[in-house]
């Protein structure tokens, strides 16, 4: 945030925001762990005033502001490793050179009927270990509260154009009309 203005917030950032916002909060709703702003200057927090009144509640709640001395913070969600060094870790990477752990690995989408779409790790080739979305789900994901096959029921149901609802102590399926 080094060399903000109140000066670059006009009319089109404003509108820019408020769509920017908008199109995250329709199209990928809870998709956001945590953000957080570092070095934000003093007049940021201003602007973050108005702004953060266009956010949905539950986005907004995982944004945080932070001024100088940024690193500790920042250390406590992210491996010192990972971190960029010009924001006090010691990955010496360059943001273009578009390094990470999502580089290690390479998407399988059969192309004949009944192969096996997933990921695979660049490393093991053509031969390795296919991981499908099941395998995925297994994983704990502490952003995702819950695991989708404890609610397999009511996803099929939702797919199917069924619903479960609750009455009286017993659950009975409805068709949605």
């Amino acid at each position: 945030m080094t060399g903000f203005s109140i000066s670059m917030m006009n009319k089109r950032v404003h509108g820019l925001v408020k769509t920017a916002s908008k199109i995250s909060a329709d199209n990928y709703p809870e998709i956001m762990g945590h953000m957080m702003i570092v070095n934000a200057p003093y007049l940021f927090s201003g602007v973050w005033s108005m702004i953060k009144g266009w956010i949905d509640e539950k986005t907004r709640n995982k944004i945080q502001i932070i001024g100088g001395g940024y690193t500790k913070k920042l250390l406590e969600h992210i491996d010192e490793d990972q971190l960029a060094s010009f924001l006090g870790g010691k990955n010496e990477s360059k943001l273009e050179d578009d390094a990470g752990p999502w580089n290690d690995y390479e998407v399988v989408d059969g192309t004949q009927k009944g192969d096996v779409v997933g990921i695979r790790k660049k490393s093991d080739g053509p031969e390795g270990k296919i991981y499908t979305p099941a395998d995925i789900e297994k994983l704990d994901n502490p952003l995702i509260p819950f695991k989708l096959s404890d609610h397999s029921e009511a996803l099929e149901s939702l797919v199917t154009g069924q619903y479960v609802q609750a009455a009286s102590g017993n659950e009975e399926a409805k068709t949605n009309s």
